[in-house]
């Protein structure tokens, strides 16, 4: 299996929003059963995967890579006290949470050349934005959603791309979350994963 069929792959058996980014020679993986976020070479095409050693992890969903501060974020929807989201290095150090208080984050992706973290959350059925360093508030930029699932990132051309479950099909707004307009609706049953690719 050639690695765009194996990177396909993987995007549809996690349910997650996939983007290329300048990262480095790996992948990062999410197993929901095992609570467990994984790491491995690209160019081992992942016979190399081995779990990051994130403590407090139940339920990870999405997960995204910062190659400028060199550090991966995840979404936990099992976390208590509160749902979360949170960072670290990829050998586990400097692990702290950036947003709490969430009910449901299931999709979740980096701005990095804006240092904007955006989440949707399943539950409360908006998208949610705030600073990737976890400081400042965070601040709601979509609403009335039906089930928003994965969300991507377009910093070039200034959009966000999130999938809805409950309408059935993919939407697109401003990085603030105006212009929101539907870009599919015709023919999805229940849209797990939305991509975008630009060099």
């Amino acid at each position: 299996m050639d690695m765009m069929k194996l990177l396909l792959t993987l995007v549809l058996m996690m349910d997650m929003s996939f983007r290329f980014a300048d990262a480095g020679d790996f992948a990062l993986l999410v197993d929901i059963a095992n609570a467990t976020i994984y790491a491995g070479s690209m160019s081992q095409r992942l016979a190399d995967a081995e779990a990051l050693p994130l403590s407090g992890l139940v339920s990870p969903v999405a997960v995204d890579y910062d190659p400028v501060e060199k550090m991966v974020y995840w979404t936990d929807k099992g976390s208590q006290p509160t749902h979360k989201i949170s960072r670290a290095r990829l050998d586990g150090s400097n692990q702290m949470i950036v947003v709490e208080d969430l009910r449901t984050p299931l999709g979740m992706a980096l701005d990095v050349e804006s240092r904007m973290l955006y989440w949707s959350d399943f539950a409360l059925e908006h998208i949610g934005r705030a600073r990737m360093d976890g400081t400042g508030s965070k601040e709601i930029i979509v609403d009335n959603l039906d089930s928003p699932q994965t969300i991507v990132v377009d910093h070039r051309n200034g959009h966000i791309y999130w999938t809805d479950w409950g309408l059935s099909r993919i939407e697109r707004a401003n990085l603030d979350g105006s212009s929101r307009q539907i870009i599919i609706e015709t023919d999805l049953g229940i849209p797990h994963g939305v991509a975008i690719y630009g060099k």
